[in-house]
């Protein structure tokens, strides 16, 4: 950011609580997930289920948990992914195509993610080693 000159256009806050996040959201005009190492993607579920669009780099486990909701790039090539956030942030999404977000994060709950870890437990402890 400072090599670079973008101060006063990049903020880099550290941690956040959870109002400082929700206001964060609020305001965003796009959530971009450059991650290369990635568990789950629960960022990108947070971003579409607050309706924001979400540019992710092109990696299998952003797109099942993104899915047709997010847009992707590959993050190790700086300046793809820099055209691709000009590219989304030049075309944001109409309505209906948030609401499709929205409806597409809904899928991943806690609960859910429960019963499918004690789903595969049950069977693990069912069948013999």
């Amino acid at each position: 950011v400072d090599r670079l000159g973008l101060a006063r256009d990049v903020v880099l806050p550290g941690w956040v609580s959870d109002a400082q996040l929700e206001a964060l959201f609020q305001v965003a005009d796009l959530y971009a997930c450059p991650s290369l190492v990635e568990g789950f993607g629960l960022p990108v579920v947070d971003a579409l289920r607050r309706a924001v669009p979400v540019l992710a780099n092109d990696v299998p486990v952003l797109r099942e948990v993104g899915g047709t909701a997010a847009r992707y790039a590959d993050a190790t090539d700086a300046t793809a992914f820099g055209a691709a956030i000009r590219t989304v942030l030049a075309d944001p999404p109409d309505a209906a195509t948030r609401d499709a977000a929205r409806e597409w994060a809904s899928r991943f709950t806690w609960d859910d993610a429960a019963d499918g870890v004690a789903t595969v437990l049950d069977r693990a402890l069912g069948e013999p080693r």
